[in-house]
């Protein structure tokens, strides 16, 4: 058995600040009045270097060992590993998604506006 950690809600944190977020700061601080012509521009590389560090969290959080025990019936030594989720998928595979929607949802305009048909 996996112990439960929680750390899962650092995906859709880095998810927000990098699809919002940066590009709110960005506008923020230049002030620019093109600023909807440039959003691609700040959004992908953001979401890219989220993504990077995400996927490099979710794996240094996923394999540092928390405790090792002999087992007495093999008598091998084992290790507990935490297991860091959000909604039963680990974080760091949840970069490679967040990577793989966005690109999708913002390349194909068919998605998007099947998407806003759909929650509307």
């Amino acid at each position: 058995m996996k112990p439960i950690s929680t750390a899962g809600f650092l995906v859709p944190v880095f998810f927000a600040f990098g699809y919002w977020g940066v590009p709110k700061l960005t506008h923020l601080f230049f002030h620019s009045a093109r600023y909807q012509n440039f959003f691609p521009y700040i959004v992908y590389p953001s979401i890219l270097v989220n993504g990077m560090i995400l996927w490099w969290l979710g794996r240094y959080l996923n394999t540092r060992i928390i405790r090792t025990y002999i087992d007495t019936r093999t008598g091998k030594e084992k290790a507990i590993y935490p297991y860091h989720h959000f909604i039963f998928l680990q974080i760091q595979y949840w970069a490679i998604l967040m990577l793989v929607g966005i690109a999708a949802f913002e390349t194909w305009p068919s998605a998007k506006s099947w998407l806003i048909r759909w929650i509307l």
